[in-house]
């Protein structure tokens, strides 16, 4: 009887241990390089639960950062893969990054030699000149920042920060860089773009993301 409790307990903490979210990686990372030149980051032991938007074969992490990245950057930046099932899950939607030692974390960190955020989509969106939704205001020292949600900054991003949970984080990441004046959050990819100080950007409806800019 005393046994099994002991049991139970360990079994119920080692659980809630595995159920807190992460905000990094619990080992020491490895980066892979796919076919395309491409750099992913390789989290072994965690998970990301949520929304699989497609499960492919895979032999390695490797080959599972090769399938997330011929879905194009702009669709898939994050994937798990599952080695007791040599099988990769594509993911998309919000993510909650766990430990599990049944997977292991692909996530990309560099796009075919070039920052991922620097891609551009093949398509058509009006570009708009103010929220179509309520803008949140969010106060981070001597800066006060706008977020819109489901709008875009199309455009090159000088610096993609993986990770990120929340527009309010991507704003803070922002006001730390003397530079950053609009940024993007990237809620299905948990990733903040920094976006150029340099080229035009061009202000979209996209429910993918959420801008960022400073208004004082």
């Amino acid at each position: 009887m005393f046994s099994k409790s002991i049991v139970l307990l360990l079994a119920s903490i080692i659980g809630a241990s595995q159920a807190q979210s992460l905000r990094q990686c619990p080992v020491a990372e490895q980066q892979i390089r796919t076919r395309d030149g491409s750099v992913y980051s390789v989290c072994r032991g965690t998970d990301l639960r949520g929304e699989t938007a497609q499960q492919v074969p895979a032999r390695n992490p490797t080959e599972c950062a090769d399938a997330c990245q011929q879905q194009g950057a702009g669709w898939c930046s994050m994937a798990v893969f599952e080695p007791q099932q040599f099988t990769c899950h594509l993911k998309s939607g919000p993510l909650d990054w766990v430990r599990n030692n049944r997977y292991t974390v692909v996530t990309r960190v560099q796009n075919g030699n070039q920052w991922a955020g620097q891609w551009k989509e093949k398509r058509q969106v009006s570009p708009i000149n103010k929220c179509p939704t309520r803008e949140h205001i969010v106060r981070d020292g001597a800066f006060t920042y706008a977020i819109c949600p489901n709008t875009d900054y199309e455009g090159r991003t000088d610096q993609l920060i993986p990770r990120i949970f929340s527009a309010k984080d991507c704003a803070q990441k922002c006001a730390r860089m003397p530079a950053c004046k609009k940024a993007v959050f990237e809620s299905g990819a948990s990733q903040c773009h920094i976006k150029t100080t340099f080229e035009p950007l061009r202000w979209t409806f996209n429910p993918r993301f959420e801008s960022i800019r400073v208004i004082g």
